[in-house]
């Protein structure tokens, strides 16, 4: 495989979601699934970057594509009924967004064409978009310290991509797939949490604590770029899950750097990538910036799979101490190597150059008492909001200088935490 060949191949990549040239009409979009409304906001974002008239998103449809589906199949096209607009020849775009695609990849396709079906039936010339969300985990769950080759995808899911091959297939109609997950993860995630102080704009999402979107971004596009070489899943490069059988093919580390390059030049010099004018103009750079905002984070990928009560040296040379935890992975709670708590269980150690904020995750039904150097600063539930069932919590403005001690208690029956993460005073 060459660069150049890669190169012209990447017509998937480039985020453009309408025709790049001069455009007057003005366009009706119809959004569904499970988050509608952020993806709209998106949409509607790049639409005006590129000076193309859009008219507000006309759903608020919401849910995996497969229960709307079954939802509207016994309810009347009306005018009370939302998806009314769809077999009306006025919808231009069609947006929608397929829910665990790696895991329901054959039901959320069907449903998926069948909306899609109704809408190019009277207009044929309608442009249908699968929103590329769940093939990149959220920031602090995506990311490996070891920055290179293909490792840094081993926890990303193709079913977004399958699903446009099956529906291009099913419906003889040209899909586009729109490769903004990580910046929709980030909202969705400060919007949930209540925390949108200091957000940035999707396409500033290098700066401050939620840069690592943005090699989030860069990774789908290499996956989406070699789900457009591949129709076939289970053949595509790297050492990827969600191929069918959990097969993980494998591929040479030379092409592997082609393809990142590749992918990165060309992101580079795409309009409506979200990329952003003051970041690197190389790979290396690129990878060396991330690297080094990776220094302040704990995956727990070095602890012991089979473990009790011990210890171990972390991702940035940490000791951390544990008792009566275990590890594990199960990619519908928390995608990464998790830590399994129960009443008593408990995880320590002494950061070094202090702690100005704290990041944790939990999975519900957890209860985590949160000490730092010997004070406690109250136990932390998740709440179950907008389907989520996983939490991110920040402990913010602790401010404190030279060797801090942080110890995590666990106070419910039993607790799922992970991605453990923090900053350093300025």
């Amino acid at each position: 495989m060459t660069g150049v060949n890669t190169y012209h191949r990447l017509t998937v990549v480039a985020a453009i979601l309408f025709i790049a040239s001069a455009c007057t009409a003005q366009y009706d979009l119809y959004c569904l699934g499970s988050s509608y409304t952020i993806d709209h906001q998106v949409i509607q974002s790049m639409a005006d970057t590129a000076g193309i008239p859009l008219k507000a998103g006309r759903s608020k449809v919401s849910g995996s594509m497969s229960d709307v589906r079954q939802r509207a199949a016994g309810r009347p096209l009306d005018r009370g009924n939302p998806l009314r607009d769809l077999g009306t020849g006025t919808t231009n775009v069609l947006a929608m967004t397929a829910t665990r695609p790696w895991r329901y990849t054959e039901v959320e396709a069907k449903a998926c064409a069948h909306f899609a079906r109704q809408v190019l039936q009277h207009n044929p010339d309608a442009r249908i978009f699968i929103h590329d969300y769940w093939t990149v985990l959220p920031p602090d769950r995506s990311l490996y310290p070891t920055l290179h080759g293909w490792d840094n995808v081993r926890g990303m899911n193709l079913g977004a991509v399958k699903i446009i091959h099956l529906m291009a297939k099913a419906l003889n109609h040209k899909m586009y797939i729109i490769p903004v997950g990580a910046a929709i993860q980030t909202m969705r995630e400060h919007i949930i949490a209540g925390d949108l102080e200091g957000y940035k704009h999707p396409d500033d999402l290098m700066s401050d604590s939620i840069h690592l979107s943005e090699m989030g971004r860069y990774i789908q596009a290499c996956l989406t770029f070699c789900g457009a070489c591949q129709y076939d899943v289970r053949r595509l490069p790297g050492n990827i899950t969600g191929a069918r059988g959990k097969r993980a093919p494998t591929f040479s580390p030379h092409d592997a750097k082609i393809i990142h390059e590749v992918v990165y030049d060309t992101v580079r010099n795409t309009r409506y990538s979200g990329w952003n004018r003051h970041e690197p103009s190389r790979l290396a750079d690129y990878l060396a910036h991330l690297k080094a905002g990776l220094k302040n984070w704990e995956s727990f990928d070095k602890m012991p799979t089979s473990s009790d009560t011990g210890m171990f040296k972390g991702d940035n040379g940490i000791d951390w101490t544990y008792a009566h935890i275990t590890s594990g992975r199960d990619g519908e709670i928390l995608t990464d190597t998790f830590i399994k708590m129960r009443n008593g269980s408990s995880l320590s150690a002494t950061i070094p150059n202090g702690i100005a904020d704290l990041h944790f995750a939990m999975y519900r039904g957890a209860k985590i008492e949160v000490t730092v150097n010997s004070r406690s600063l109250g136990a932390f539930k998740p709440v179950r909001e907008g389907g989520w069932d996983n939490h991110y919590f920040k402990i913010g403005d602790l401010n404190l200088t030279g060797d801090v001690k942080i110890e995590f208690t666990c106070r419910s029956k039993e607790a799922i935490m992970d991605n453990i993460s923090w900053t350093n005073p300025h």
